[in-house]
């Protein structure tokens, strides 16, 4: 009856779902669920060849839809799709979002709250939508509180990128390397 589409790219999504028992309770309710890995851990747009082989009923997706040639041809399957933090919307495409420039600008707020005056972003890749209004919202909350723009590397997503990025920058913060040349380490 259906299709859950994901994007198992770690360990966590795959605890979380177990965790939460969301494919016990669909198939419970009498639903078939298809588990597609994606080798993004951040857009829809590459599984299109092959989601068109599958007859489902709905497709439930954690990655964006970012490119408009993809929301089209996703419309023309007549399937509906709910994807999470895209842009592109049409008849057969929602999305489920949250007000990343919002949070965003109320991170910037609470690190100033707490006597910050240098900042850092650990990006996700640069053509996420969430990640454009995270650090469009960081970066303006600053400006508009006259601070200094923050150190920006990048992190994918991915714990393991966060942790790595964040080491450089403490190495580099240790070893006195100017916040400019820190930037281009891993950036955007």
């Amino acid at each position: 009856r259906g299709l859950l589409f994901e994007a198992l790219r770690g360990q966590e999504l795959r605890r979380h779902l177990e965790q939460q028992l969301v494919l016990v309770e669909l198939v419970h309710r009498g639903w078939q669920v298809l588990l597609l890995h994606v080798d993004s851990g951040h857009s829809f747009d590459a599984a299109l060849p092959r989601l068109a082989s599958y007859r489902v009923d709905a497709i439930v997706s954690a990655l964006a839809v970012l490119g408009p040639d993809t929301a089209e041809a996703l419309a023309r399957f007549r399937i509906p799709v709910i994807s999470f933090n895209t842009p592109a919307q049409n008849d057969f495409l929602s999305s489920v979002c949250c007000d990343n420039t919002g949070a965003a600008r109320a991170a910037a707020d609470l690190f100033v709250a707490r006597g910050a005056r240098r900042f850092g972003y650990i990006a996700g890749p640069a053509d996420s939508p969430a990640n454009q209004d995270r650090l469009g919202g960081f970066r303006d909350r600053l400006r508009e509180l006259g601070l200094p723009e923050p150190t920006v590397i990048g992190g994918h997503f991915r714990y393991e990128g966060g942790y790595a990025s964040a080491s450089v920058v403490a190495v580099a913060r240790r070893a006195g390397v100017p916040r400019q040349r820190r930037r281009g380490v891993g950036q955007e």
